[in-house]
């Protein structure tokens, strides 16, 4: 067998020849020579050819095949090296990193100093964060060529990893000593460095680093910051206010040096103010920030007044769109609120008897101010809550100027914000079509649209963007375009379509696992390349990626549909022949043949559609499984499939309150009574007073009780139960009391209120009708934004309440409706247009929200 393994003369040339051509990626030549080599009677065997075909066979698409290939490489010569890595190779293709470890650490058993091997082992290590084998293996690499300046880069990084602080700055000190180039790359090497004594806590030394080196930095801007923020701990505040002086010279704009500026100076009072920010604008006195910026510092009592009335006098003339953006920040202080209504409201009243903003002034403004300044107020009023007069401000702004996109946009938003957003898509599909080359406009119209419900509608929109002859679904799936993923799993969620929204939510979370995967490929390159600063805070990143926005609402979708599967399994149409008359038989078999063809039809499209993306893509990566939407919603095992998306929010968006409600409804279904405590306790400990953390508590007692004959043979499970229940609640064992004094301690909550009212369902479900007169005197008496009643309404029509009458949710729609005439959101369907009264009706939630889980349409 060991001499099948060993190659004559001429076919160790040809095999030098493959590894060649597989390295320039001449994959068809490559496997010329592999028949070349394996037609010689006498290598017919060779284990390290066959596994290289394989190689070629996975590069160009072949998966099956190549693994066939690769297994009996090995089979042939199980000490081969070449064979090992190959299959490491194909294993890492796939994506399975710890098999793909295995095969690298068996190859170097055969050949321990290749180097090829201990890099490609080294990537893996720290691609799935082993470090302390991350750092040997670079540790062998550094040992076998201390004269490459990647190993000791990458040696150092790995210590610094894991805060092996000293020995990582040692690294680099080493390092440095071998440069003889003084360039941008040895530059970045000092701010690494720098970074890293930061990180530990050195500060006099990183301050004496930076002044030593300071002549070799490129980035100066870098350095100042750093600089600036190592004298601020040191207390040298003289030298920190010089040093951020020459940064705002370099960039005016920039808010953060200003605030650092004023903090260091311990700039205070009204007039120290006013004059820091007057010679600052001074100085640059073409720049926004310092004269917005100052707005923020002066108070009512002082130069609020006057200042507000230049800045806005100042904007109104140059008809700034994002005046009321970049005044946003003020409205947290009631008062200076108020200063600028006041301000705004006499403009208008000067501007429409004299032209002026004050009949004092000069010279007449042209016509344009006073639209800007009705725009100005709608957003103001948009702000506070006042739709009236917001739309009654932003309509006399159209009339106008009827062709200004900023008008339309900004009533669209407010049309959004009072609940009718069938007139936010009129409005805004009138305002893309004004301007149909504008990007943002086009992408804020598909959005709306979504809100809506329409989703081809939205498709159809987005297709003015997109790739030219590709379908516009497929392509912004193609592009990873998180907000349209997300926004269409929620439309199809509300419209009842839970196999597609469930489609779109297993997409979003691939591409989040390609993010992830996607820094495999920075390894190498960042050291090459001395981006070591970028590389790091990559790493840091990609550790928290799963807890990004647009991820934790895609699972938080695909949980509670989920969960809803769960608790209402699909059941399979079972009609009965026999009972029907000889024309109902006739049109349902014609119904079932039609929809056979289309299946069939739909059956042939997808294959010619995955046909063509086979031909065109490379197949780097594992072949994923196709997401078929009837499939995905007749899943035999839904909490598992909850649980696969509630693992990465457990693990990484542990901050957020939603996170733990989440677990505990998956593990309840799951009777995991741990579990449930420990996602109480966690929730309690961020948000103690959260409704619906109440009703979780609730279900949870209840669930003690029903359980506490099946806990009694466990004594360590009753302990752990009973001790950690007293910490988590005094009254967990007294449900009522506790509903009673939640209640009583939010007496102006809608959320509460409701959370209050389940409880008491779910305690005794005898008295719907008086819960339900509660929660309708409360909505009557107090003041509820329109997302808690469409949450109260949600709640009533999904069940919280059991089954309840329609003449009962039509009593609570009608005050809903006068409660809020603006909105279309508790409209009978009769009261709207036909084709969207079933979204609006259900507020978009379709019965699929689990009791104190409740996921309203976002505002």
């Amino acid at each position: 067998m060991a001499d099948k393994q060993v190659l004559p003369t001429k076919e160790q040339g040809l095999f030098k020849k493959l590894m060649r051509m597989c390295e320039q990626k001449q994959y068809k030549i490559g496997l010329k020579i592999v028949k070349q080599i394996l037609s010689n009677p006498k290598c017919a065997e060779h284990g390290e050819t066959i596994a290289m075909k394989g190689l070629i066979m996975s590069c160009m698409g072949k998966k099956t095949e190549a693994r066939e290939l690769v297994k009996q490489g090995l089979l042939y010569n199980l000490k081969s090296h070449v064979c090992w890595h190959v299959s490491g190779l194909i294993e890492r293709s796939d994506r399975d990193y710890e098999k793909a470890i295995k095969c690298y650490i068996n190859a170097l058993k055969w050949d321990k100093e290749n180097m090829q091997i201990l890099r490609d082992l080294s990537m893996l290590q720290v691609h799935i964060r082993d470090l302390n084998a991350f750092k040997e293996s670079r540790y062998t690499l550094l040992r076998l060529r201390p004269t490459h300046r990647v190993n000791w880069i990458a040696y150092a990084i790995s210590h610094h990893l894991l805060k092996e602080y000293d020995v990582a700055i040692k690294l680099l000190d080493q390092l440095k000593g071998m440069e003889s180039d003084f360039n941008f790359e040895y530059s970045e090497l000092l701010l690494y460095q720098n970074s890293i004594m930061q990180e530990a806590g050195y500060i006099d030394d990183a301050i004496k680093h930076l002044e030593e080196n300071d002549k070799h930095i490129v980035d100066q801007v870098s350095a100042y910051e750093y600089k600036v923020h190592l004298l601020t701990q040191k207390g040298q505040n003289s030298e920190a206010s010089q040093l951020l002086r020459k940064l705002i010279a370099r960039n005016p704009e920039k808010s953060s040096y200003y605030e650092q500026l004023i903090s260091l100076n311990a700039v205070s009072g009204e007039q120290q103010l006013l004059t820091f920010f007057t010679n600052i604008r001074g100085v640059y006195p073409r720049n926004e920030t310092p004269r917005r910026l100052q707005l923020q510092y002066l108070s009512t009592e002082g130069s609020f007044g006057k200042v507000i009335d230049e800045y806005l006098r100042n904007s109104l003339v140059k008809g700034l769109p994002a005046l009321f953006r970049n005044i946003k920040c003020l409205y947290s202080d009631p008062a200076k609120v108020s200063v600028i209504e006041e301000t705004c409201l006499r403009y208008q009243e000067n501007l429409r008897a004299s032209n002026r903003f004050s009949p004092s002034d000069p010279a007449e403004l042209p016509p344009t101010v006073v639209m800007w300044n009705m725009l100005f107020l709608a957003q103001h009023f948009d702000h506070l809550g006042k739709l009236e007069r917001a739309i009654e401000f932003v309509d006399r702004a159209i009339d106008h100027t009827p062709t200004l996109l900023e008008s339309l946009l900004v009533k669209a938003k407010i049309l959004k914000h009072s609940g009718d957003i069938e007139s936010a898509c009129v409005v805004l599909d009138e305002c893309q079509s004004l301007d149909t080359a504008d990007r943002f406009i086009n992408c804020k119209c598909a959005k709306y649209l979504l809100r809506a419900n329409k989703v081809q509608q939205a498709a159809d929109m987005c297709l003015k963007f997109t790739r030219e002859g590709q379908d516009a679904m497929e392509n912004l799936n193609e592009m990873q375009c998180m907000w349209f993923l997300t926004e269409s799993a929620a439309a199809y969620r509300r419209l009842g379509q839970l196999g597609d929204a469930l489609k779109k939510c297993h997409e979003v979370m691939r591409h989040f696992d390609e993010i992830l995967d996607g820094q495999f490929d920075f390894h190498s390159y960042s050291m090459r390349k001395m981006t070591l600063r970028a590389y790091v805070q990559l790493l840091k990143l990609e550790d928290r990626i799963y807890d990004q926005r647009f991820f934790h609402r895609a699972a938080s979708i695909a949980i509670q549909i989920y969960l809803h599967l769960h608790d209402h399994p699909v059941k399979e149409e079972v009609v009965d022949e026999s009972t029907m008359t000889p024309q109902e038989l006739k049109a349902w078999r014609r119904k079932k043949r039609q929809e056979e063809e289309a299946r069939k039809k739909a059956e042939e499209e997808e294959k010619k559609k995955q046909a063509q993306k086979k031909k065109d893509e490379d197949n780097d990566g594992p072949c994923l499984a196709e997401l078929v939407p009837e499939m995905l919603e007749k899943t035999e095992s839904p909490l598992e499939e909850a649980s696969r998306f509630l693992k990465p929010l457990v693990t990484y968006a542990t901050h957020r309150v939603d996170t733990y409600l989440l677990a505990f409804e998956v593990y309840y279904r799951k009777r995991l009574t741990l579990l449930m405590l420990r996602s109480l306790k966690c929730a309690q400990k961020l948000e103690p007073e959260n409704p619906r953390l109440h009703v979780c508590l609730a279900k949870f007692s209840l669930f003690l009780r029903s359980s506490e004959a099946d806990r009694a043979a466990d004594d360590v499970m009753t302990s752990v139960v009973t001790s950690q229940s007293v910490l988590l609640s005094e009254s967990i064992g007294h449900t009522e009391r506790l509903n009673q004094q939640f209640t009583a301690s939010h007496p102006a909550s809608l959320p509460h209120k409701l959370a209050g009212c389940v409880v008491s369902y779910l305690l005794n479900k005898e008295n719907v009708s008086t819960y339900l007169d509660d929660l309708e005197a409360f909505i009557a008496k107090n003041e509820c934004s329109l997302d808690d009643c469409r949450e109260v309404f949600s709640s009533v029509r999904n069940g919280d309440f059991g089954e309840v009458s329609s003449e009962r949710i039509e009593k609570l729609s009608k005050l809903l409706d006068e409660k809020f005439p603006l909105s279309s959101c508790f409209k009978k369907p009769q009261d709207q247009p036909a084709a969207t009264a079933a979204a609006v009706l259900t507020n978009g939630e379709s019965g699929l929200v689990p009791n104190g889980v409740c996921d309203p349409q976002p505002v």
